[in-house]
């Protein structure tokens, strides 16, 4: 199921991928799966189910920068600019060299 949304979600169809990543995730929890499953929710614009994924693959990959990223766009997205900041630096003391996280921490920043 895992490789069948990496697929579906190359050729755009976030929705039928979302559906099978769920399928694995329940097959067999990993933090990749979260991520995809929620970077799925993320492209649909639908934000709690972004936010319940992404928060999982932020914890369950340990020293992972993207899936804080995509959490912080999630944020965003759900109106909560000051909790994607916080997490945007915890991605950024990951990896500080993640140009698509230093992006949108300066948009973010206050007076931005």
């Amino acid at each position: 199921m895992y490789t069948r949304g990496r697929s579906l979600m190359e050729k755009g169809q976030y929705q039928d991928a979302a559906l099978c990543f769920q399928q694995s995730a329940e097959l067999m929890p990993h933090f990749k799966t979260y991520e995809l499953l929620g970077e799925c929710w993320l492209k649909l614009a639908d934000y709690p189910k972004a936010l319940v994924n992404l928060a999982a693959a932020a914890t369950l990959g340990n020293r992972q920068s993207r899936p804080l990223y995509l959490l912080a766009q999630a944020l965003v997205g759900s109106g909560d600019k000051e909790k994607a900041i916080e997490i945007l630096d915890k991605a950024l003391a990951v990896n500080p060299q993640y140009a698509s996280a230093k992006k949108l921490r300066e948009n973010l920043a206050p007076g931005s």
